[in-house]
């Protein structure tokens, strides 16, 4: 599996070590880590084909945070449809912009559903890509890697059309 991983230089304490093990996976892994711009992104997804988006990193209600800022849930979802098969937002919070995905692309989804402890993002992300490696099929990979008891992330796949994201049902409501 081709995966475009970006990892904008951040705070998180593991996040360079889960850098470095997805690299060391046996994913076949394109790293954009450091300085990462929304340009950058785009010029990206336009080098090469992948199958997998991996977003490790920090998220807002804004979406993922950049070094040039935040790349909003509206300008994600003509990034990843028709380009990436499975999206991997691996930051607190990130189940609106995973459901919007959802809805408006034909990408799964892998997704947080509340802040999640920085060493349990790094430890779910270690296992899942492995497995996904060894495996190549993502039901599988994500219920190895998920935490025991998971209240913490959500696999989205197959419910296109569905479900709408909270943030949208606020603003269609107001």
């Amino acid at each position: 599996m081709r995966v475009l991983l970006i990892a904008p230089r951040t705070d998180l304490f593991f996040a360079d070590a889960e850098v470095q093990a997805i690299l060391r996976s046996g994913l076949s892994v394109t790293p954009r880590l450091g300085e990462v711009r929304h340009a950058d992104v785009l010029a990206d997804i336009d080098t090469d084909a992948y199958d997998v988006l991996w977003f490790c990193g920090h998220m807002t209600a804004e979406g993922l945070l950049l070094s040039d800022g935040p790349l909003s849930s509206a300008e994600l979802a003509p990034i990843v449809r028709g380009r990436f098969g499975l999206v991997v937002l691996n930051s607190c919070n990130s189940r609106d912009t995973a459901e919007l995905l959802q809805n408006e692309t034909d990408a799964a989804v892998i997704a947080t559903v509340i802040d999640v402890p920085d060493s349990l993002a790094f430890q779910t992300g270690v296992l899942f890509a492995r497995e996904l490696a060894r495996s190549g099929d993502i039901p599988t990979a994500y219920d190895a890697s998920k935490p025991g008891n998971n209240r913490t992330y959500v696999y989205l796949a197959e419910v296109k059309k569905k479900c709408q994201p909270e943030s949208i049902k606020r603003s269609m409501s107001d």
